[in-house]
């Protein structure tokens, strides 16, 4: 059945059935069907689904007879593949009987979460397979790889699907600057280290730098002067997010997504994971996007790392003005101070607002401006070209990396 895909106001039919959507590229995605409060793992499977002529295979995705069939046997059945793609669930760790109890925790699984053990069958083909392999890493905590799992990925893949260099900064950046270390970024700083970075520098011709996005049902809102004059200041408590709070409600300003932080706070208390439960996950990001759609500002930081985490993306999506603290590489991905966002930090989120209140019309002009920038660049339509055009030039063997330059997604050979 044909998929729409909807992108500043066009629909855009994508067939399965056309050979020239996916350029006759054939490939086997291994991978494990759960859910995250994070849409990333979901929303990469529809790209993929989109960009390539895709065989799904993996717990929740098959029966489990299948399942008990050598990885070596669904290839030679289905093959000859192009490319054999996985999760980064292969390059973990999986000392101790209850490995499954740590890395699904968070996650919704449709199947037997002990079928985790999967992923170590397919590390162990993927070392052995002669064909082209591509290891996605979307859902990785970049900052925190060991060394062993660095080794790993050399072992299982060719080409990674991940965020390019361009997108991160050392840990050396900060230890040089002024940023106070306390709260959640002193215990984000305790454990990062430059171990995936580095393998960035040193692999930069086999990366797919593959930002965020947002999928096209997850765009919408009113424009800003149908909604409340308040700010949506949501997700993880960083440091940024707490100051700009902290002073949003000294200045009388109003917050939406107080309902998330009260659920969260709810579940701690009954000790409830709001996490692991398919409706649950479903009803924390409907709450996400109620909050920004309902406010005419969204103030956001991607923490101590200044990564361009899926707020960045979502917020102008979903209609409202973004301000946040410049992450790394935001020129890279397209968005222009004063265009399609304003630099913004912590403390000056009233004085900008005042700002915004008492010109509407530029407001509203840096909101659409943003939501553009997404729709044209960062939506999963726009991911679908540009992974599609990485896969082609892999596929003949002539793909030497890839990169973000001004808002385009630019092949190193085509720079």
């Amino acid at each position: 059945m044909p998929s729409l895909l909807i992108v500043g106001g066009t629909i855009t039919v994508i067939d399965k059935a056309d050979p020239l959507r996916n350029e006759g590229i054939k490939a086997l995605y291994l991978s494990f069907n759960v859910t995250y409060i994070n849409p990333s793992r979901e929303d990469l499977r529809t790209v993929l689904e989109h960009s390539l002529d895709l065989k799904i295979h993996g717990p929740g995705y098959v029966s489990d007879q299948e399942l008990e069939r050598p990885i070596s046997k669904i290839v030679e059945e289905n093959g000859p593949f192009d490319l054999v793609i996985t999760d980064e669930y292969v390059t973990q760790s999986f000392e101790g009987l209850d490995a499954e109890d740590i890395r699904f925790v968070n996650h919704a699984c449709r199947f037997d979460p002990r079928l985790l053990s999967k992923a170590i069958e397919w590390r162990e083909f993927l070392r052995g397979y002669d064909g082209i392999r591509v290891l996605t890493l979307m859902q990785s905590d970049y900052y925190n790889f060991s060394v062993k799992q660095i080794e790993v990925l050399e072992e299982v893949a060719d080409y990674y699907i991940c965020w390019g260099k361009e997108l991160m900064i050392s840990k050396s950046e900060i230890l040089d600057s002024d940023i106070p270390l306390e709260g959640v970024d002193a215990d984000i700083f305790k454990t990062w280290n430059d171990n995936f970075l580095n393998f960035l520098n040193a692999n930069n011709d086999r990366i797919i730098s593959c930002p965020h996005w947002v999928d096209a049902g997850n765009f919408g809102g009113d424009c800003l002067r149908l909604r409340k004059p308040f700010y949506s200041i949501v997700g993880a408590n960083y440091n940024a997010r707490e100051k700009a709070r902290e002073v949003a409600e000294k200045h009388g300003i109003g917050l939406t997504g107080s309902t998330i932080r009260y659920s969260f706070a709810l579940a701690d208390k009954l000790n409830f994971n709001l996490h692991n439960k398919h409706w649950s996950v479903s009803l924390m990001r409907w709450l996400f996007l109620s909050a920004i759609r309902r406010a005419r500002y969204g103030f956001t930081c991607g923490s101590i790392m200044k990564w361009p985490i899926n707020k960045f993306f979502e917020i102008p999506a979903n209609g409202a003005v973004l301000l946040c603290e410049r992450p790394a590489g935001f020129d890279s991905l397209g968005f222009q101070d004063g265009i399609n966002f304003l630099l913004c930090k912590a403390e000056d989120v009233a004085d900008l607002y005042l700002y915004l209140e008492a010109n509407p019309d530029t407001a509203q002009s840096i909101a659409n401006a943003g939501k553009q920038l997404i729709c044209d660049r960062h939506s999963d339509l726009a991911r679908v070209l540009q992974l599609r055009s990485a896969f082609t030039q892999i596929k003949h063997n002539v793909f030497r990396g890839s990169q973000w330059i001004n808002g385009n997604f630019s092949l190193v050979n085509s720079v």
